[in-house]
């Protein structure tokens, strides 16, 4: 179970389709077109790499009702018969799923309190309770998949202000992205040096 933090173009896509396959990509960022050319020279990774692009999907569905349909009809009843498809599950990002959640959480929930501004209405702190509880309860199940589980996040560094440490964690919305690397079992920063992908733990 990985968790895979970076800035855009540092390769986070890329480094999870280099987890075993065949693989599963829950893509909601749309830009497979990276992984797809670095790979470009290995067609047996890239036959082994099934896509389902859930971004054109996000304006108009609600994000963990497509994930919970593909773990109910697909995930769990290999699981439960033994034999998985795949070997690794991606879902690339955590940064745009849980933005396309809480969207998809302001629109169906018209009777809480909202401020308005010029760009619509902005979520409210009962939308983001929601969105966290969402999310604890997703996390867990996909975790709990006999395969690995490889999920990338945009990256944000802050400093602290009690020791001037650098802190970076997962661009998420509301109070979960500081929870979210606690459910995995290795936490990567991805970035880019000297024109090669790097990733810290």
């Amino acid at each position: 179970r990985a968790l895979l933090c970076g800035s855009p173009g540092s390769g986070k896509t890329c480094a999870a389709i280099g987890f075993p396959y065949p693989i599963l990509v829950l893509d909601f960022d749309g830009k497979m077109s990276s992984a797809a050319a670095w790979y470009a020279g290995d067609k047996e990774r890239l036959e082994g790499v099934d896509v389902r692009n859930l971004s054109r999907k996000l304006d108009d569905s609600d994000p963990i009702a497509e994930l919970n349909k593909i773990m109910r009809e697909e995930l769990i009843p290999q699981q439960k018969a033994g034999k998985m498809e795949y070997k690794t599950l991606v879902i690339d990002s955590a940064t745009t799923f849980s933005a396309a959640v809480l969207q998809h959480i302001v629109k169906t929930n018209p009777g809480t309190k909202r401020v308005a501004s010029a760009q619509g209405v902005q979520a409210g702190m009962q939308d983001f309770g929601i969105l966290k509880r969402e999310f604890a309860k997703l996390i867990p199940g996909l975790l709990s998949l006999p395969m690995n589980v490889v999920m990338t996040a945009h990256i944000k560094a802050d400093r602290s202000e009690l020791t001037g440490e650098i802190i970076r964690s997962p661009i998420m919305d509301g109070s979960f992205a500081a929870e979210l690397p606690i459910y995995f079992d290795e936490v990567y920063r991805v970035y880019m040096e000297d024109g090669k992908p790097v990733g810290q733990t």
